[in-house]
């Protein structure tokens, strides 16, 4: 017998077998798609922010320029890099601004009198069809100040400085990784271990005192705090508790 005819002999012996571990591998190719299709965030649940990426010697660069002072002054903005990922796009929506919540903040206090003004209009009206006299009261403008809702800011006692982050997360990106916005004395190196599930969450973050300039303290503090606010994009494929780190360079105003 052939060697063709062998294998078409015992595909017909076992063709129930092999048809449904066929079935079987492809059933579960589509789950994993529908799982990882689910996992994605929905576009308004992206954090939206402008990813400028640093290589390895540009990152080496930028510590040896901390460790000694700037000789022109210029100021340092804050950012976010990724070692591992291409420059990625990403729009911005800005935050509200000073002016903005002015207006919010005068329209809400129009509606306010606006409904008070017909509430009085409806009290008067009611008391004038049973006949009773009414007086209109003298109203004080002094009451209706919006400083008097608005949440007053209390005064900063320590310096806010801007910061770099940079992270080390093989094959994942960022959807969201806040950029501290510290109110600490002074600059430094923090590195964080992170250790990341399948869905992007970061559940176990610590400090690597090697790599860090301070085992403790308010940069620490800090750092620890927005490391764990961070989430990646889901990877069915990324092992369960993925390891990788995010070094936050805090630097002096």
């Amino acid at each position: 017998m052939s060697l063709l005819g062998t294998a078409l002999d015992r595909f017909e012996r076992h063709k129930f077998g092999i048809i449904g571990t066929l079935f079987l591998h492809t059933v579960l190719l589509f789950g994993l798609a529908i799982v990882q299709v689910d996992m994605e965030p929905a576009p308004e649940d992206r954090s939206e922010m402008v990813v400028e990426v640093l290589a390895e010697p540009e990152l080496e660069q930028l510590l040896e320029e901390m460790e000694r002072p700037s000789s022109d002054g210029a100021p340092v903005t804050n950012t976010v890099n990724d070692l591992n990922a291409p420059i990625r796009n990403a729009s911005t929506r800005p935050a509200l601004d000073a002016r903005s919540q002015e207006r919010i903040a005068d329209k809400v206090m129009e509606e306010l009198m606006n409904m008070e003004r017909e509430e009085f209009d409806r009290l008067m009206n009611e008391r004038a069809a049973r006949g009773e006299e009414v007086e209109m009261p003298e109203l004080d403008p002094s009451k209706w100040s919006k400083e008097n809702y608005l949440e007053q800011v209390r005064e900063r006692s320590r310096t806010e400085g801007p910061a770099t982050v940079v992270y080390d997360l093989k094959d994942r990106h960022h959807l969201s990784l806040p950029i501290p916005a510290y109110l600490c004395t002074g600059e430094g190196r923090i590195v964080i271990t992170i250790e990341v599930d399948r869905q992007g969450t970061v559940k176990k973050a610590t400090l690597d005192g090697a790599g860090s300039t301070e085992a403790m303290g308010c940069l620490a503090e800090y750092a620890l705090d927005y490391a764990q606010r961070a989430r990646f994009n889901a990877s069915a494929t990324a092992p369960s508790g993925q390891q990788g780190t995010i070094t936050f360079l805090f630097l002096a105003q």
